[in-house]
C-alpha cells in the first residue's frame, strides 16, 4: 500500500509497517476463541481498501489508512484461492469447489458456479485472473475454468490432468495461473507446464516442466524454476526450450539434495530465488550463471517481495529487507 507493506501475525492481527520499518498501526478483528486457532490470513488490497478471507470462514474488508473494519461476513466454509478485486466485486474459490462473486461494497454474494466438490483438497492454494469479460480459476481437480464475469456462466472448461490422475488430485500442486495477452500460463508438480488460449480452453502447447512456482513472462520469452532446481528459458509463443540450467550447481550435491526452491522474481537481467534452506540466489538470466548466494535463514523463507525498489522476506517471526 504506497510504500508502506502490511502482514498479519499468528493470532490474525493485521499490521502495517512504514518503509522505515516502523509500525504505523496494528488491529485484530478477531474474538478471543478465534485468535486461538492462528487464522491463516489471505490479502488484497484495492486503492484504500484491504480485503481479507481466512482460514476460519470470515471474509472482511478493513481501511487501509486506518486498519478499522467496514464490514465482515462469515461463509459456510473456508477458502482455498487468492483473492482478486474487480473494481466493486471480488472473486473467491471455497472448499467445497464452489467459485464466488461477492460485493465488495457490502459483502453480499452476487453469483456462484459450483464445480465437482471433492473430498480432500489440494495442498496448495488455488489461483484466480481475470480480463474485461472472463475470469479464469483453476479448482481442485486440476481443470481450468473460463466463467462470464458478468452472469458467473460457464465458457470453457479444459482438465490439466488426466482421468486416473485425478483420484488424487489432492496431491496436485499447480502453480499460479498467468495471463499474458490471450493465453493463460502455469505448471504443476505432475511435470507439465501449459500455455492454454484464454478465449477457447484449448492447449496451445505443453512442456514437461515439474514445478509449482508462478512462471514470469518477460517480452517474449517465460521464465520458471523447477521444483529440483533448475532454471527453464521458453520462448512465449511456441513452448521451445531456449535453456535449462541447474542453480544448484555450485553447490554440494548433499547440501542440495533435499533444498527447494520456494519462489522467485525476475527481470530480463536477473532472477531472485528463494528456497526452503533459507537461502536467496541470484542467477544471471542470460547465461543462468549463479551471481550471489546469501543465507537468510537456516529455516524456510517465502518467497520474494519487491516493493519500491527494496526486496522482502518473510521467515518465521521476521520479516527480512534488503536493497
Amino acid at each position: 500500500f504506497k510504500k508502506d507493506l502490511i502482514f498479519f501475525d499468528n493470532k490474525g492481527s493485521l499490521i502495517r509497517f512504514s518503509e522505515d520499518s516502523k509500525v504505523i498501526w496494528k488491529k485484530n478483528h478477531y474474538n478471543k476463541s478465534e485468535k486461538k486457532l492462528k487464522p491463516i490470513l489471505s490479502l488484497s488490497n484495492y486503492k484504500n481498501l484491504l480485503l481479507v478471507t481466512d482460514s476460519l470462514s470470515k471474509y472482511y474488508l478493513v481501511d487501509l489508512n486506518s486498519g478499522d473494519l467496514l464490514w465482515s461476513k462469515d461463509h459456510t466454509t473456508n477458502f482455498i484461492s487468492d483473492i482478486k478485486i474487480d473494481n466493486n466485486k471480488f472473486y473467491v474459490l471455497d472448499s467445497n469447489n464452489s467459485f464466488l462473486c461477492f460485493s465488495l461494497i457490502n459483502g453480499e454474494k452476487l453469483w456462484e458456479f459450483q464445480t465437482e466438490q471433492k473430498l480432500i483438497n489440494s495442498q496448495k492454494k488455488t489461483s484466480i485472473v481475470f480480463n474485461n469479460s472472463s475470469v479464469f480459476f483453476n479448482n481442485t481437480k486440476g481443470e481450468i475454468i473460463s466463467l462470464d464475469k458478468e452472469s458467473g456462466e460457464l465458457i470453457w472448461l479444459t482438465s490439466t490432468i488426466t482421468y486416473a490422475e485425478s483420484f488424487q488430485s489432492f496431491l496436485l500442486k499447480t502453480s499460479d495461473l498467468v495471463l499474458d495477452e490471450s493465453s493463460i500460463y502455469l505448471s504443476n508438480n505432475k511435470n507439465d507446464f501449459f500455455s492454454i488460449d484464454a478465449e477457447s480452453g484449448i492447449v496451445n502447447w505443453s512442456q514437461m516442466l515439474d514445478s509449482q512456482l508462478r512462471p514470469v513472462v518477460v517480452d517474449n520469452i517465460i521464465i520458471t524454476v523447477s521444483n529440483n532446481g533448475y532454471l527453464y528459458v521458453i520462448e512465449k509463443y511456441t513452448g521451445n526450450i531456449l535453456r535449462i540450467t541447474n542453480i544448484f550447481s555450485n553447490f554440494k550435491k548433499r547440501f542440495t539434495k533435499n533444498i527447494k526452491p520456494t519462489g522467485f522474481v525476475s527481470s530480463l537481467k536477473d532472477i531472485i530465488i528463494t528456497t526452503d534452506s533459507g537461502k536467496l540466489l541470484v542467477v544471471n538470466v542470460s547465461d543462468g550463471k549463479l551471481n550471489l548466494s546469501y543465507k537468510l535463514s537456516r529455516d524456510n523463507i517465502s518467497k520474494p517481495y519487491i516493493n519500491d525498489k527494496k526486496l522482502y522476506v518473510v521467515k518465521d517471526n521476521e520479516i527480512i529487507k534488503l536493497n
